[in-house]
């Protein structure tokens, strides 16, 4: 049994992502370190609790309370 082949992506769509990808890189540095920061933290807060249904965590895996 075989699997259908996959199109090709266009090259307008390949234009526009790569577009978009300029785009995203320009934003980010302009951002403050900051912001850079307050964005990481982020990521980690929404990857944990995935983390933590496959296994449990090191204690250095445990994120900081750093906010006031």
């Amino acid at each position: 049994m075989t699997l259908p082949r996959r199109s090709r992506p266009s090259s307008e769509l390949m234009s526009r992502l790569r577009e978009a990808k300029v785009s995203l890189r320009r934003q980010r540095t302009l951002m403050s370190l900051k912001e850079k920061v307050a964005m990481v933290l982020e990521l980690q807060r929404m990857y944990l609790p995935l983390l933590q249904r496959s296994r449990p965590l090191a204690r250095w895996e445990r994120p900081w309370d750093i906010e006031p």
